[in-house]
């Protein structure tokens, strides 16, 4: 599985992206890390098409806080769907889950070349962006941005922040931080979970999605993907205790 990608590729390019045919086949580097950064460049190809579904356009020429604002005050006004996590979903239904709003974000914190990290709390993604020594908590689906304190440092090879906020909107305590190529991750996780809530019936839009393109979405091994792109993350996520405990608490709030 991980020393040939190309079957990996081909269905990224067909069902993720919604392109009519795949690229050739991918002649790169095998490595993890230009793995992560073909997809993440295949998928930043389908953001016109993705800005123009949800209807962004005109955003201030600066790498100011207006410009942030910007972004977040747009992203806010996607319509919520929880399967609208990758661009061929987004752009039929010009709506977005947790998942999809921090891609976009994402993609236009890149545009515009502001510094950011992808974050991953508990169940949840957002983006952290730094702008004149303040950390901005920047989250679309659930209409939050603030400044946060994040006191960062590695665990078992993976950068794990504690938050500090007074902001009752942000219950976080805890948060995965990854380089903006790392949004691809999400994808992957929610591919599995779209799965399993088609084969329990109790989804119908997911339903649908596994009768259009479960051929293709069958072929590829999404979990044993995302374990291999991504082993000292998934590791650290299922086993840390510091994390279980904060996984806990915010499942049951």
């Amino acid at each position: 599985m991980t020393k040939n990608p190309n079957n990996l590729f081909k269905v990224w390019d067909l069902v993720i992206l919604g392109k009519k045919k795949s690229k050739e086949l991918y002649r790169g580097s095998r490595d993890t890390n230009s793995i992560k950064e073909n997809l993440y460049t295949r998928t930043l190809e389908t953001m016109p098409n993705i800005l123009k579904s949800v209807g962004i356009s005109d955003l201030p020429s600066t790498t100011s806080i207006d410009l942030v604002k910007a972004i977040f005050n747009s992203i806010v006004e996607i319509p919520p769907d929880q399967n609208s996590f990758f661009p061929k979903r987004i752009i039929e239904t010009k709506s977005a889950n947790c998942a999809g709003n921090t891609l976009i974000a994402n993609s236009l914190f890149a545009q515009h070349k502001l510094k950011f990290d992808y974050g991953r709390p508990e169940g949840h993604s957002m983006n952290l962006v730094y702008i004149d020594e303040k950390t901005w908590w920047v989250d679309g689906a659930d209409a939050v941005m603030d400044i946060v304190e994040i006191k960062d440092r590695v665990v078992n090879g993976v950068r794990v922040g504690k938050v500090k906020t007074n902001n009752a909107k942000i219950p976080h305590k805890l948060i995965r931080l990854l380089k903006p190529r790392d949004i691809i991750l999400n994808i992957f996780g929610n591919i599995l979970a779209l799965q399993s809530r088609a084969e329990a019936g109790i989804d119908k839009d997911a339903i649908e999605i596994m009768e259009n393109d479960g051929k293709l979405i069958k072929r590829v091994d999404w979990e044993k993907w995302m374990f291999y792109l991504y082993d000292d993350y998934m590791k650290y996520t299922i086993t840390n205790k510091e994390f279980q405990k904060e996984s806990k608490r915010i499942k049951e709030l």
